[in-house]
């Protein structure tokens, strides 16, 4: 599942660790529970990433940073269903793959 790009959103001069996510008008940004208290190391990826703090934009986050950042559980459909129902409705005449040298037929 995807879970959405972590980024640094850099504006007005303010980092915030922020995940990015698929909305309905389009992109949503979902701050970091923690945004706060990671302010100080945002600052300082963007600093190696030679980014000004008048520089607004989107920025990758460093692997320690996202490992650091606390995002509240994502909201699952509610249509919600099984890779097998949904393999069904996308191809419902076609049997399931059988496996090189298996001698079972269609089973």
């Amino acid at each position: 599942m995807d879970i959405g790009t972590i980024v640094i959103h850099l504006t007005c001069g303010r980092p915030v660790v922020s995940r990015c996510e698929d909305a309905p008008t389009g992109l949503h940004l979902l701050p970091a529970a923690n945004a706060a208290e990671l302010a100080a190391q945002a600052t300082l990826v963007l600093q190696a990433l030679g980014v000004s703090r008048d520089q607004d934009g989107l920025y990758l986050c460093s692997d320690q940073l996202q490992a650091a950042a606390v995002f509240p559980p994502l909201h699952l459909p509610d249509d919600a269903m099984t890779y097998g129902a949904a393999r069904q409705l996308l191809y419902p005449a076609t049997p399931p793959p059988t496996p090189a040298g298996s001698t079972c037929a269609g089973t």
